[in-house]
């Protein structure tokens, strides 16, 4: 072998881990830091780690219930309130009380917490003493939700305007119980 191209296999074999160990190198993704979550109490009552900005993917725009969701809301309002449990029955009250702060997302907020990634169907908060509740109506592009889902969902979020908490405390219903024992 030429001493020329003994040379450049040298230099080749020297070169190329360098490329290798380049390649696996990790770099940080730029993403938007607007708010993506409300928080309602300084104490979380939900075992979700606590948002960091740099975990925020994009916020998305609210939309209005269409006529198909707000007739089946306000059916499942009517049918609470005639619900044999008195639980359900005062989620049937809350639910047509606060219907008017009702509005849409097309797709589930997505939050990453490591290796984890985590959908966003549902929010209530208040703002200025009135509930505002947010239901989503697709988890992402490809897989939409149904409207016994997002109804179950409603069911959920509108529990904490009942003073649901996410788990349970003692004998007190939490959001879940709500969500399945008034389906």
């Amino acid at each position: 072998m030429p001493a020329c191209r003994i040379a450049s296999i040298r230099v080749l074999l020297l070169i190329l881990p360098l490329f290798t160990a380049c390649a696996h190198i990790r770099t940080s993704r730029a993403v938007d830091t607007q708010p993506q979550y409300e928080l309602t109490t300084a104490a979380p009552d939900a075992d979700v780690p606590v948002v960091r900005s740099d975990e925020v993917v994009a916020t998305l725009p609210l939309e209005d219930v269409t006529a198909e969701e707000a007739a089946a809301f306000k059916a499942e309002a009517v049918r609470l309130v005639d619900h044999p449990d008195p639980n359900c029955r005062r989620l049937g009250d809350a639910m047509q009380a606060h219907l008017a702060g009702l509005r849409m997302y097309e797709n589930a907020l997505v939050r990453y917490v490591g290796p984890y990634k985590f959908y966003g169907v549902g929010h209530s908060y208040q703002s200025d003493g009135d509930w505002k509740i947010r239901i989503a109506r697709r988890l992402n592009d490809l897989n939409p939700r149904t409207l016994d889902e997002e109804t179950g969902t409603l069911r959920h979020e509108m529990s904490h305007t009942l003073g649901a908490r996410e788990r349970r405390v003692g004998e007190e219903w939490s959001a879940r119980d709500y969500a399945d024992r008034c389906a």
